[in-house]
Formats: structure tokens, C-alpha cells, sequence
């Protein structure tokens, strides 16, 4: 497998499929890696570390957004029409043409379900290892975007309809003021929470996503940016449209920079972002003396584990009392399992520093005692579990 470095360095490495479009049949393997512009056909693997045995980062700060691309009039875009380039795009181009021996240069490259990525940050945020590649030489799409392993329905529809064709993927339940959508599958979790996710923690995950928790108020910043950056991605279409054509340039689906398994999560949290002046005071699951929705907490609806752990996030962030019993708990911890609590959770699960409190309460929650934190500590965190369990309280969703 050739070794791909890049010029623009991606924000990871990662282990990439290629194939032609006209057959989609996997004929090379290809890794992509952050370096000095240039092409190495040495071996190379992607390695992959290991995950903290629960996915959930709360770092505050946002990452940039880069929304899904505006949809065609058509289920796909026309073959002379104009297409951006970037620098990963250019790189497996040039590459995919001595690995797949064509003869003529390729054009085009398609990610799964036929999404065309528009821009740097939109390739590098729709990859994983393993993910397969389409080369095209100008040819539109060839297959069912409805029948990709994403579940990701045709594209030739809005993606607000798309989001009603998928059927229902969660379960909503409603506690006091935390919204929990309860899903069925690890896919529908991801496609449905991971971006949300991401822009709430600031840093891309390891491993695959167990559990979300996040205050509504981010969800809604999450939101709000996915529309301006869908919003600027139709100022550039129109302006090349206008360019090309006499044509009146379409107007902006507001939908159009999220998926349809997304457009379900938000608007089951009360942010449509086609009534984008909504809030959680107008969520459609708060009944009249209900308070409003301020958390959401996202997870697999058979994973008690992790459903005890996003409880346990909530009510630090909503209860001033308990957030000061976890703070008073860790104060309290020997100077030696301190350190060793600290190096676990930030070196070791990769965690950001001011998330080592909210962390370590959850995981003594969640347990279990013996192995949380090494089965040397098990005395400490069952005193730390025998404070905490009680005034955390159970996971409504498992009573």
C-alpha cells in the first residue's frame, strides 16, 4: 500500500480505498499522511490508538464547521460543470491515475452514497480508514445513494424529506429539562450526533461513538454555525452560477447543510434549522409547568453503562450542589491517586485538563470500582462512588 504526503496537511492519517466509479470495485489501497509535498511507495499502516473506555470529551471550545454541500436540481452534478479543486482532491487524483493505471486523467471523486466533497475540511471530515474512494473521469455518479452502508437516501430529494423517508432512528424521552434520544444502532448514533458531538469537544474522536451529552444551548451554536457555512456555500454556488448561466441561481435550502439522520436529531431537540429563530422554549416535547429543555443526552438505548455516564455529565452541568460534592470529592483524593487519576484522563483517554473533575465523577459513577482506575486505587473509588452514586442519582431511562 502506497504512502500518499500531502502538501496541506490533513488533520490525521488515514488508510483510503480506491476504486473506479464506473465499476466501484476496490482495485488499490492508498494512505494518506500529513508531510512535505511529496509521493513514497513504502509500506505504511494507520495506526489506530486505542479509545478511553468511554467517548464522551466535554471540551467547550467549538471547531469549525464545514456544512454537506448544497444539493443539485439533479440527483447529480453535470460533468461540465464546473468543479472545485483542492489539494487532497488534486493529490488522489494524480495518484489514482498511476494506481488504477488509466489512461486519461480522472476528474471527479465520490465518497460513499455519491457525496462530492466540496472543499478540503468537508473530504477530510466524511473519511475514515478503510473508506472507499470513487475516481471518476467526468462521469456523474454511478450508483444508489439510498442503498450506501450510511443508510444516506438518494439525493435527488431535499434532505428534510430525506430525513421522513429514513423512519424514525431514536426513541425521545423527556426528564425534567434533559431530552435523551434513545437510538438503536451505533450508525444511527453517529450519523445522527457525531458532528454535534465534535464541535463540542473541540478534537476529533477515537474509536467509535458510545454517548453524547451536550447543554441545548450548544446543539443550537452547532446549529446556527452549519448554517452560515451552508449559507457562504450558496453565496459561492450562485455567484458561479450567475457566471455560468443568465439563470436565476437557486435559492438556499436552509436544510441543505445537514444530513437527514441530523435533521431528525434537531428537530426532535426543537432547532429546525428551517425555523431557525427556534429555541429549546419552543421545543415540541415540552408539555405546559414542564421547565425547558437545557441538556440532551444521546446514546444507544440497550448501553446502561454509558446511559449512567451521560447522567452523570447532566447533572454536573445542571446541579450546582452535586457539581460541588464532585469538586470537593477530587479535592479530597490522596496526592498519588490525584496524579495518577490526572495522567490517566488526560494522557492516557485524552481528555482536555479542565474536564478531569467532570470526568472522573462520571467514570466513578459509571464504575466499575475495580477497574476504573486499576484495582491499586479500588479502595479510594469505592469511598469516592459511596459520596457520589447516591446524589447523582439513577438514569431515569433505567428505572
Amino acid at each position: 500500500m502506497d504512502l500518499l504526503q500531502l502538501e496541506s496537511p490533513p488533520p490525521t492519517r488515514v488508510r483510503l480505498r480506491l476504486a473506479l466509479n464506473s465499476n466501484q470495485r476496490t482495485t488499490a489501497l492508498l494512505t494518506l499522511a500529513a508531510a512535505a509535498a511529496a509521493t513514497s511507495t513504502s509500506p505504511s499502516s494507520s495506526p489506530s490508538p486505542l479509545p478511553p473506555p468511554q467517548q464522551q470529551l466535554p471540551a467547550p471550545t467549538p471547531s469549525p464547521i464545514s456544512p454537506l454541500p448544497p444539493p443539485d436540481s439533479s440527483a447529480a452534478a453535470s460533468a461540465s460543470t464546473a468543479v472545485v479543486d483542492f489539494p487532497t482532491k488534486n493529490a488522489l487524483l494524480t495518484a489514482a491515475k498511476n494506481k488504477l493505471n488509466l489512461k486519461r486523467a480522472p476528474k471527479r471523486i465520490f465518497l460513499a452514497g455519491g457525496f462530492e466533497p466540496p472543499s478540503e475540511a468537508a473530504f477530510w471530515q466524511h473519511v475514515t480508514n478503510d473508506s472507499t474512494v470513487l475516481i471518476s473521469l467526468g462521469e456523474d455518479y454511478i450508483g444508489k445513494p439510498h442503498s450506501t452502508s450510511r443508510g444516506t437516501p438518494s439525493s435527488a430529494s431535499s434532505p428534510s424529506s430525506q430525513a421522513n423517508e429514513l423512519g424514525p432512528l431514536f426513541e425521545v424521552r423527556v426528564h425534567d429539562n434533559v431530552l435523551f434520544l434513545l437510538f438503536r444502532t451505533s450508525r444511527a448514533l453517529e450519523d445522527a450526533v457525531g458532528r454535534a458531538h465534535r464541535y463540542y469537544e473541540g478534537r476529533t474522536l477515537k474509536g467509535p461513538l458510545k454517548g453524547v451529552n451536550m447543554p441545548l444551548s450548544t446543539m443550537k451554536a452547532w446549529r446556527d454555525d452549519v448554517l452560515k457555512a451552508s449559507s457562504k456555500s450558496f453565496e459561492t454556488a450562485d455567484a458561479a452560477a450567475a457566471t455560468a448561466s443568465t439563470c436565476a441561481p437557486p435559492r438556499s435550502d436552509p436544510t441543505a447543510g445537514f444530513s437527514p439522520q441530523e435533521l431528525q436529531a434537531l428537530d426532535a431537540c426543537g432547532l429546525s434549522p428551517s425555523a431557525p429563530a427556534s429555541s429549546a422554549a419552543s421545543d415540541p416535547h415540552q408539555h405546559q409547568h414542564q421547565p425547558a429543555l437545557l441538556y440532551v443526552i444521546a446514546a444507544l438505548s440497550s448501553d446502561r453503562s454509558t446511559l449512567v455516564h451521560e447522567w452523570a455529565h447532566a447533572r454536573f452541568h445542571l446541579d450546582g450542589e452535586y457539581r460541588a460534592l464532585c469538586e470537593s470529592t477530587h479535592a479530597s483524593l490522596s496526592p498519588a491517586f490525584a496524579r495518577h487519576v490526572e495522567k490517566t484522563i488526560v494522557n492516557v483517554w485524552n481528555y482536555a485538563p479542565e474536564a478531569v473533575v467532570d470526568e472522573f465523577q462520571a467514570y466513578v459513577v459509571e464504575g466499575p470500582v475495580a477497574t476504573v482506575f486499576g484495582r491499586k486505587w479500588m479502595r479510594e473509588v469505592g469511598e469516592c462512588r459511596a459520596r457520589l452514586k447516591g446524589p447523582c442519582g439513577e438514569c431515569p431511562m433505567l428505572r
